[in-house]
Formats: structure tokens, C-alpha cells, sequence
């Protein structure tokens, strides 16, 4: 059999609803296993937040096909915002969060009922993209490991996609290093 390591802890994305979220990657994408649901001052998080040690509420979120987490994060002392510019490829940084899935038809048969934004077709490498109902970009990639046999279409977090502003340092850093 086969050995893989996921090399991904967990993914977080920012939201203005956790709840909402929550829901609706556990209904469509099966992130059902709630490890936390935690309300607090995240003091380790000032690098990202201007300084300011923000309220915030977090669930993560696993999926028992195997895989890493989906943190959903609410900042709850201010409103959340939404970036300034829709974030695209090639733009700097995460642009995309990949998901596996050992069934990829029907995942995208489960996104498309539930009308799910700028779904592609599978491409012919067996992945397609999707938007959920909040704006973020989502790949879901032809991924056979499976943590628990017979659960579900989809399974947890693969990895990401992210922009860089050169591609050989990068490709060195990832590879090499």
C-alpha cells in the first residue's frame, strides 16, 4: 500500500458568517468533524492584523476522508471585510484552496445541484474549480487516498495554490528545501 503525507496542517479562510460557512462545507464538502469551536482574543495573530489583538471565533473543520483542516475564522470585534480587489491567479500569495476528492464526478454533480459559482467542467486532467457562496476559489483535485474507505465524495485539504513573484526561487524553495 501505498504511503502519503499530507503536508498541509490546515487552511484558514476568513469569513463574516462561521456558522454559514461551517454549514455549508459540511453539507456539500463533508468537513463534519468539528475539532474546535472557539471564541477568544487572538493574541498570536497581531503579524496579520494590523498590530491589533482582534476577537475572533474559529471552527475547524475535518473531513474524515483524510486530508488537512478548514479553519474558518470570524473576526467578531469589527466587521470582517472583503479584500479591495477580487483575489485572481497570478496575484501574490494563496489563491486557491485544493480539496481531494476519490470521486470527482460526483462532487461536481454535488456542486453543481447546489449551484455553486464558476464551476468549470473536469478538466482533462481530472480537476475543476468552483467558487463558494463566499467569494473563495476552490479546487478539486483526483486524489484516491481515502483515511476512512466508503466516506464520502470529498475529502479534507490537499494543499494550495498560491502566486509567486519568481517562479525557479520557488520552485527551488518547495522542491529543494
Amino acid at each position: 500500500m501505498q504511503k502519503i503525507i499530507n503536508g498541509i496542517q490546515q487552511i484558514g479562510i476568513g469569513v463574516t458568517d462561521v456558522k454559514a460557512v461551517f454549514n455549508w462545507y459540511r453539507a456539500h464538502l463533508g468537513f463534519d468533524i468539528m475539532v474546535f469551536n472557539d471564541l477568544a482574543t487572538a493574541n498570536l495573530m497581531t503579524k496579520y492584523t494590523a498590530g491589533n489583538a482582534e476577537q475572533r471565533q474559529a471552527i475547524l473543520a475535518l473531513n474524515m476522508a483524510g486530508g488537512g483542516g478548514l479553519e474558518i475564522w470570524q473576526f467578531k470585534n469589527r466587521e470582517p471585510q472583503p479584500p479591495t480587489n477580487p483575489v485572481q491567479f497570478g496575484d501574490l500569495g494563496i489563491n486557491t484552496i485544493k480539496i481531494r476528492s476519490g470521486r470527482i464526478k460526483e462532487i461536481h454533480k454535488t456542486l453543481t445541484d447546489a449551484e455553486a459559482t464558476e464551476l468549470s467542467e473536469i478538466l482533462l486532467d481530472n480537476h475543476f474549480y468552483f467558487k463558494d457562496p463566499w467569494g473563495n476559489q476552490v479546487q478539486v483535485v483526483d486524489e484516491q487516498y481515502k483515511f476512512v474507505k466508503n466516506e464520502g465524495d470529498s475529502g479534507g485539504i490537499l494543499g494550495v495554490i498560491i502566486g509567486v513573484s519568481d517562479m525557479d526561487a520557488s520552485l527551488y524553495f518547495y522542491n529543494k528545501l
